[in-house]
């Protein structure tokens, strides 16, 4: 009895747990991402005037906390990425804890390896044709 007791709780709190951050990050979004002008600058782009792999994820994100899609993209794809997979990787948890076995997330190999192709070659062509 207690085993279902506690693991009731532990999908309750598991279930809404994102949902309590996201309503947070919609309230104090503009607030978080305006604490990124005490980062200090890329080293990288300073010393040899190409984009790092992580230029530009900062701002992205300090983009997504002000709810600006388009703009996030334009500084970095992983942030957008990231969030996506999130967002699919909480829909299957909640349909398991409902007894739905969804899988939206692909579990290949394949795909992982052109999904890092791509990033790859993201990261190449963005140095070539800068957008910001």
């Amino acid at each position: 009895m207690i085993n279902r007791i506690e693991n009731r709780y532990f999908r309750i709190i598991i279930l809404i747990t994102p949902l309590i951050l996201a309503t947070l990050v919609a309230i104090y979004g503009e607030e978080i991402s305006s604490l990124s002008k005490y980062l200090p600058a890329c080293l990288f782009y300073d010393l040899y005037n190409l984009y790092c792999p992580a230029c530009g994820i900062t701002r992205s994100i300090g983009a997504l906390l002000e709810g600006d899609f388009l703009l996030s993209l334009r500084y970095h794809i992983a942030p957008i990425l990231l969030l996506a997979f999130g967002i699919l990787a909480y829909i299957e948890l909640f349909c398991f804890f409902l007894g739905n076995k969804i899988r939206l997330i692909p579990r290949k190999a394949k795909f992982y390896q052109g999904l890092m192709t791509f990033f790859l070659l993201y990261l190449i062509l963005r140095n070539i044709f800068p957008l910001f």
